[in-house]
């Protein structure tokens, strides 16, 4: 299933862009406590997350990488 839709991005915060969910207090703990596990704050895990999903470096298998393009070559 493909999704189509326009994306335009939110106003930076500095380099990055806000997000804002919302997850149950499990997913919340059990994301939390793999992010310090990882050393990792709670954004820079889901970022490592979605990397991780499509098959680009991340943070999590690969500690030392910067995990994400700059935002200039991400399109």
């Amino acid at each position: 299933m493909s999704a189509h839709f326009s994306y335009a991005m939110p106003k930076l915060d500095g380099n990055r862009v806000p997000l804002r969910g919302r997850v149950s207090p499990v997913q919340h703990k059990r994301a939390h406590e793999a992010a310090a596990m990882y050393g990792l704050s709670l954004s820079d895990y889901l970022g490592a997350l979605i990397d991780r999903a499509e098959g680009l470096p991340n943070k999590i298998d690969n500690p030392d990488n910067q995990g994400t393009l700059p935002i200039a070559e991400a399109s």
